[in-house]
């Protein structure tokens, strides 16, 4: 019988302990729903920069570049921007090219950059824009998020955005997910 009294017992405890935790865990994750597809990537960006935001300090790309059309050559490395046109100074001024994200390898490196929008929701300041786009690689079928953040320490409220790019340093890049 005492046997049978501490088997009860410790199920009991057991049970309180699996609803206390359910209970707990169901309190912590709030589901939001959210309207579309570009909702919810929204609320993802937001994620990627409260979590992982890191101010990090690119110098800009130093040798020749060649524009031709939507293609800008760096050495061996190449970007097919598809943007447009009032972005694509971030690429041609060498703010952002292919070695921060292929690093120094000596291969052939063709990157194409498309899908290219500022998140104006993301902007808390003046002086500082960020952004969102797709990257392809030649390697991969399926094209990767990127974001970036662009600091321009003279700018204002009133700065439009070509002389904003213009000015700008990039101070941070991160690769966020697989478009699938």
């Amino acid at each position: 019988m005492r046997t049978f009294f501490t088997t009860i017992l410790i199920f009991i405890l057991v049970s309180s302990q699996g609803q206390t935790i359910q209970t707990k865990s169901g309190s912590t994750n709030i589901k939001k729903e959210f309207k579309n597809q570009g909702e919810y990537e929204d609320s993802l960006a937001a994620q990627l920069f409260e979590k992982d935001y890191l101010r990090q300090k690119f110098e800009k790309y130093d040798s020749t570049i060649v524009t031709i059309g939507d293609t800008v050559k760096y050495a061996d490395k190449y970007f097919l921007v598809l943007t447009a046109d009032k972005y694509k100074p971030i690429f041609s001024s060498g703010i952002f090219y292919p070695t921060i994200i292929a690093g120094q390898s000596k291969r052939d490196c063709k990157l194409a950059i498309s899908n290219f929008e500022e998140l104006k929701f993301l902007n808390h300041s003046p002086t500082q824009k960020r952004f969102r786009f797709w990257l392809n690689r030649n390697t991969l079928i399926n094209p990767t998020v990127c974001f970036m953040e662009l600091t321009n320490q003279s700018a204002t409220n009133e700065t439009d955005i070509e002389t904003f790019i213009s000015g700008a340093t990039l101070t941070f890049y991160k690769e966020g997910w697989i478009i699938i």
